[in-house]
């Protein structure tokens, strides 16, 4: 069952909280911002090959680094359909609670 890749699957939230920080970054620079998006694709890539080596964090969520920018991405998997819910890419230094999408 580790051997097979997990499917990443986007809440709307995250979806939410990628359009978020894309827009914060490019308003800055537009490459700073596609980096953002490959480190993401990075993450999520890892996510779905190296899933049973992230601890559990809270709530049977597991977090993972999004490259050198200051997120965390926010899942959890159901082994059963091979899928990785993605709930939110927080900012680490958030004072959002991380449970309050319900996670």
């Amino acid at each position: 069952m580790a051997d097979r890749p997990l499917e990443i699957v986007l809440s709307p939230e995250a979806d939410l909280d990628i359009a978020n920080a894309y827009g914060y970054y490019a308003t800055n620079s537009v490459d700073l911002a596609e980096r953002f998006l490959d480190d993401l694709e990075f993450s999520f890539e890892r996510i779905s090959q190296l899933w049973n080596t992230h601890q559990v964090r809270y709530k049977n969520v597991k977090c993972r680094p999004v490259g050198a920018f200051p997120y965390l991405v926010h899942y959890s998997v159901d082994t059963e359909k091979m899928e990785a819910l993605v709930h939110g890419i927080y900012h680490q230094k958030s004072d959002t609670p991380l449970n309050s999408r319900g996670a």
